[in-house]
Protein backbone atom coordinates (compact mmCIF):
# COMPACT_ATOMS: atom_id res chain seq x y z
CA UNK A 1 0.00 0.00 0.00
CA UNK A 2 0.86 3.42 -0.59
CA UNK A 3 2.73 5.14 2.41
CA UNK A 4 0.54 8.17 3.81
CA UNK A 5 1.95 10.62 6.52
CA UNK A 6 -0.24 12.59 8.92
CA UNK A 7 0.68 14.78 11.56
CA UNK A 8 1.95 13.35 15.38
CA UNK A 9 -0.85 14.45 17.60
CA UNK A 10 -0.12 16.70 20.09
CA UNK A 11 3.07 18.24 17.30
CA UNK A 12 1.23 19.53 14.39
CA UNK A 13 3.78 21.53 12.01
CA UNK A 14 6.80 19.64 13.23
CA UNK A 15 6.28 15.96 13.29
CA UNK A 16 4.78 13.67 10.68
CA UNK A 17 3.97 9.66 10.88
CA UNK A 18 3.56 7.28 7.93
CA UNK A 19 1.52 4.43 7.90
CA UNK A 20 4.29 1.93 7.39
CA UNK A 21 5.53 3.18 11.31
CA UNK A 22 8.21 5.78 10.19
CA UNK A 23 8.86 9.31 11.47
CA UNK A 24 9.94 12.48 10.33
CA UNK A 25 10.81 16.14 11.00
CA UNK A 26 9.56 19.35 9.52
CA UNK A 27 11.37 21.98 7.99
CA UNK A 28 11.30 24.51 10.58
CA UNK A 29 12.58 27.31 12.94
CA UNK A 30 14.54 26.49 16.10
CA UNK A 31 14.25 28.58 19.20
CA UNK A 32 17.31 30.26 17.90
CA UNK A 33 15.67 31.42 14.77
CA UNK A 34 17.58 28.86 12.27
CA UNK A 35 16.06 27.06 9.81
CA UNK A 36 16.05 22.92 10.45
CA UNK A 37 15.97 20.86 7.55
CA UNK A 38 13.07 18.02 8.33
CA UNK A 39 14.26 14.55 8.16
CA UNK A 40 13.45 10.63 9.04
CA UNK A 41 13.81 10.15 12.91
CA UNK A 42 16.16 6.81 13.70
CA UNK A 43 13.98 5.25 16.95
CA UNK A 44 15.11 2.79 19.26
CA UNK A 45 14.68 -0.43 19.85
CA UNK A 46 13.85 -2.04 23.24
CA UNK A 47 14.98 -5.38 24.72
CA UNK A 48 11.16 -5.95 24.01
CA UNK A 49 11.26 -5.59 20.42
CA UNK A 50 9.01 -1.88 20.43
CA UNK A 51 10.57 0.67 18.77
CA UNK A 52 10.39 3.79 20.66
CA UNK A 53 11.19 7.91 19.60
CA UNK A 54 12.19 10.84 21.49
CA UNK A 55 10.09 14.06 20.06
CA UNK A 56 11.31 17.33 21.29
CA UNK A 57 8.96 20.91 21.35
CA UNK A 58 9.30 23.80 23.45
CA UNK A 59 12.60 22.25 24.67
CA UNK A 60 11.02 19.75 26.35
CA UNK A 61 11.91 15.86 25.36
CA UNK A 62 9.40 13.45 25.14
CA UNK A 63 9.89 9.41 24.61
CA UNK A 64 7.03 7.57 22.83
CA UNK A 65 6.54 4.07 21.17
CA UNK A 66 5.98 4.59 17.40
CA UNK A 67 2.95 1.91 17.07
CA UNK A 68 1.40 4.43 19.75
CA UNK A 69 1.99 7.53 17.16
CA UNK A 70 0.69 5.12 14.26
CA UNK A 71 -2.45 4.43 16.20
CA UNK A 72 -3.50 8.23 17.13
CA UNK A 73 -2.62 9.33 14.10
CA UNK A 74 -4.36 7.04 11.88
CA UNK A 75 -7.26 5.31 14.12
CA UNK A 76 -7.57 7.31 17.21
CA UNK A 77 -7.62 8.18 20.60
CA UNK A 78 -6.83 5.13 22.88
CA UNK A 79 -9.94 3.66 24.61
CA UNK A 80 -9.72 3.39 28.48
CA UNK A 81 -8.21 -0.06 29.56
CA UNK A 82 -7.04 -0.68 25.55
CA UNK A 83 -3.29 -1.25 24.68
CA UNK A 84 -1.56 -1.40 21.42
CA UNK A 85 -1.67 -4.84 19.98
CA UNK A 86 0.24 -6.33 17.14
CA UNK A 87 -1.93 -8.93 15.57
CA UNK A 88 1.51 -10.84 13.80
CA UNK A 89 3.10 -10.50 17.55
CA UNK A 90 5.82 -8.57 15.37
CA UNK A 91 6.95 -5.40 17.41
CA UNK A 92 8.44 -4.26 14.59
CA UNK A 93 6.30 -4.53 12.16
CA UNK A 94 4.37 -1.18 13.07
CA UNK A 95 2.06 -1.05 9.90
CA UNK A 96 -1.44 0.19 10.38
CA UNK A 97 -3.17 -2.66 9.07
CA UNK A 98 -1.06 -4.71 11.77
CA UNK A 99 -1.94 -2.40 14.80
CA UNK A 100 -5.22 -2.02 17.21
CA UNK A 101 -6.39 -0.92 20.12
CA UNK A 102 -7.04 -4.00 21.73
CA UNK A 103 -7.32 -5.14 25.60
CA UNK A 104 -4.48 -7.07 27.62
CA UNK A 105 -6.09 -10.31 27.16
CA UNK A 106 -6.65 -10.09 23.61
CA UNK A 107 -3.26 -9.20 23.51
CA UNK A 108 -1.93 -12.48 25.14
CA UNK A 109 -4.49 -14.61 22.58
CA UNK A 110 -2.60 -13.08 19.63
CA UNK A 111 0.34 -14.77 21.04
CA UNK A 112 -1.18 -18.20 21.52
CA UNK A 113 -2.69 -18.08 18.15
CA UNK A 114 0.18 -16.96 16.36
CA UNK A 115 2.31 -19.79 18.82
CA UNK A 116 4.43 -17.37 20.45
CA UNK A 117 3.24 -17.96 23.72
CA UNK A 118 5.79 -19.81 25.69
CA UNK A 119 2.74 -22.61 26.31
CA UNK A 120 1.69 -22.86 23.27
CA UNK A 121 5.01 -24.25 21.98
CA UNK A 122 4.77 -27.08 24.50
CA UNK A 123 2.71 -29.61 22.95
CA UNK A 124 3.25 -32.72 25.03
CA UNK A 125 2.59 -32.68 28.45
CA UNK A 126 5.24 -33.91 31.34
CA UNK A 127 4.35 -38.01 31.10
CA UNK A 128 5.19 -37.75 27.30
CA UNK A 129 1.28 -37.57 26.08
CA UNK A 130 0.40 -34.98 23.21
CA UNK A 131 -1.82 -32.35 23.39
CA UNK A 132 -4.13 -33.30 20.54
CA UNK A 133 -7.72 -31.99 20.25
CA UNK A 134 -9.11 -35.31 21.58
CA UNK A 135 -6.65 -35.53 24.56
CA UNK A 136 -7.09 -31.89 25.54
CA UNK A 137 -9.15 -30.53 28.55
CA UNK A 138 -9.54 -27.28 28.75
CA UNK A 139 -10.54 -24.95 31.92
CA UNK A 140 -12.78 -22.75 32.37
CA UNK A 141 -9.78 -20.67 33.44
CA UNK A 142 -8.13 -21.02 29.84
CA UNK A 143 -5.58 -23.95 31.27
CA UNK A 144 -5.37 -27.06 29.80
CA UNK A 145 -4.77 -30.71 30.68
CA UNK A 146 -3.80 -34.05 29.65
CA UNK A 147 -7.15 -36.24 29.79
CA UNK A 148 -4.73 -39.78 29.73
CA UNK A 149 -3.00 -37.63 32.93
CA UNK A 150 -6.49 -37.41 34.24
CA UNK A 151 -7.81 -40.68 33.66
CA UNK A 152 -4.75 -41.97 35.12
CA UNK A 153 -5.00 -39.93 38.38
CA UNK A 154 -8.01 -41.16 39.10
CA UNK A 155 -7.69 -44.49 38.86
CA UNK A 156 -5.01 -44.49 41.42
CA UNK A 157 -7.32 -42.51 43.70
CA UNK A 158 -9.96 -44.81 43.28
CA UNK A 159 -7.32 -48.07 43.66
CA UNK A 160 -5.78 -45.74 47.01
CA UNK A 161 -9.21 -45.50 48.46
CA UNK A 162 -10.83 -49.16 48.13
CA UNK A 163 -6.86 -50.37 49.67
CA UNK A 164 -7.59 -47.74 52.59
CA UNK A 165 -10.83 -48.89 53.03
CA UNK A 166 -9.58 -52.47 53.14
CA UNK A 167 -7.71 -51.72 56.08
CA UNK A 168 -10.03 -50.05 57.91
CA UNK A 169 -11.80 -52.05 61.22
CA UNK A 170 -14.92 -53.48 60.74
CA UNK A 171 -17.95 -51.65 63.01
CA UNK A 172 -18.47 -53.68 66.07
CA UNK A 173 -14.89 -55.01 66.30
CA UNK A 174 -13.22 -55.46 69.83
CA UNK A 175 -12.09 -52.13 70.85
CA UNK A 176 -8.28 -52.39 72.48
CA UNK A 177 -6.49 -49.55 74.56
CA UNK A 178 -2.82 -49.56 75.30
CA UNK A 179 -2.13 -51.67 78.36
CA UNK A 180 1.49 -52.73 78.97
CA UNK A 181 0.08 -54.81 81.82
CA UNK A 182 -2.73 -56.53 80.13
CA UNK A 183 -2.11 -60.58 80.11
CA UNK A 184 -2.19 -62.28 76.63
CA UNK A 185 -2.99 -65.83 75.48
CA UNK A 186 0.66 -67.15 75.87
CA UNK A 187 1.36 -65.64 79.34
CA UNK A 188 2.88 -62.42 78.78
CA UNK A 189 1.87 -58.79 78.58
CA UNK A 190 0.55 -56.96 75.98
CA UNK A 191 0.15 -53.36 75.09
CA UNK A 192 -3.38 -53.48 74.52
CA UNK A 193 -6.26 -53.84 76.79
CA UNK A 194 -9.78 -55.15 76.57
CA UNK A 195 -12.15 -52.29 77.58
CA UNK A 196 -14.91 -53.36 79.93
CA UNK A 197 -17.48 -54.74 77.93
CA UNK A 198 -14.96 -57.27 77.02
CA UNK A 199 -13.57 -58.77 79.74
CA UNK A 200 -13.66 -61.96 81.35
CA UNK A 201 -15.91 -61.01 84.69
CA UNK A 202 -18.39 -58.98 82.87
CA UNK A 203 -21.88 -60.09 83.44
CA UNK A 204 -20.09 -62.88 86.43
CA UNK A 205 -21.78 -63.13 89.99
CA UNK A 206 -20.42 -60.71 92.11
CA UNK A 207 -18.64 -63.42 94.14
CA UNK A 208 -16.74 -64.29 91.27
CA UNK A 209 -15.90 -61.40 90.85
CA UNK A 210 -14.79 -60.53 94.56
CA UNK A 211 -12.66 -63.91 94.20
CA UNK A 212 -10.34 -62.58 91.26
CA UNK A 213 -9.64 -59.80 92.65
CA UNK A 214 -6.66 -58.94 94.73
CA UNK A 215 -6.85 -59.91 98.48
CA UNK A 216 -4.99 -56.63 99.26
CA UNK A 217 -7.26 -54.82 97.30
CA UNK A 218 -10.20 -56.44 99.01
CA UNK A 219 -8.91 -55.74 102.64
CA UNK A 220 -8.21 -52.32 101.94
CA UNK A 221 -11.19 -51.72 100.74
CA UNK A 222 -12.97 -53.54 103.66
CA UNK A 223 -10.76 -51.59 106.23
CA UNK A 224 -11.58 -47.85 104.56
CA UNK A 225 -15.49 -48.38 104.40
CA UNK A 226 -15.85 -49.79 108.15
CA UNK A 227 -14.25 -46.71 109.34
CA UNK A 228 -15.86 -44.65 107.50
CA UNK A 229 -18.75 -42.57 109.19
CA UNK A 230 -22.21 -42.33 108.22
CA UNK A 231 -23.49 -40.15 105.38
CA UNK A 232 -25.53 -38.04 108.53
CA UNK A 233 -22.31 -38.31 110.32
CA UNK A 234 -20.37 -36.92 107.76
CA UNK A 235 -22.58 -33.95 107.14
CA UNK A 236 -23.10 -33.41 111.42
CA UNK A 237 -18.88 -33.05 111.49
CA UNK A 238 -18.75 -30.27 108.51
CA UNK A 239 -21.07 -28.23 110.69
CA UNK A 240 -18.53 -28.14 114.00
CA UNK A 241 -15.52 -26.31 114.72
CA UNK A 242 -12.35 -28.30 116.64
CA UNK A 243 -11.34 -27.70 120.22
CA UNK A 244 -8.77 -24.97 120.47
CA UNK A 245 -6.83 -26.98 122.77
CA UNK A 246 -6.56 -29.54 119.94
CA UNK A 247 -8.55 -32.30 121.82
CA UNK A 248 -10.10 -34.69 120.06
CA UNK A 249 -13.46 -33.36 120.77
CA UNK A 250 -15.46 -31.22 118.03
CA UNK A 251 -17.29 -28.75 119.52
CA UNK A 252 -19.80 -26.20 117.97
CA UNK A 253 -18.35 -22.65 116.82
CA UNK A 254 -17.31 -20.63 119.86
CA UNK A 255 -20.29 -18.18 119.34
CA UNK A 256 -22.36 -20.83 120.62
CA UNK A 257 -19.98 -22.40 123.34
CA UNK A 258 -17.25 -22.09 125.34
CA UNK A 259 -14.23 -24.54 124.73
CA UNK A 260 -12.99 -27.09 126.53
CA UNK A 261 -11.16 -26.87 129.54
CA UNK A 262 -6.98 -27.61 129.44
Amino acid sequence: MTERWLPVIGYEGIYEVSSHGRVRSLDRLDARGRRRMGKLRRPARQPSGHFTIALNADRVRRVFQVHHLVLLAFVGPRPDGTEGCHWDDNPANNHVENLRWDTRSANALDSVRNGTHHMARITHCPQGHEYTPENTYHYPTGNRACNECRRQYREEHAERGALRAASTPAAGAQKLHPNPRAPTASGGTSSLRRTPESHPTAGAPASLASARRPASTTSRTASSTSLRPPSGAMRTLKGLARCPVRCSAAIAPRRRRKPCEP
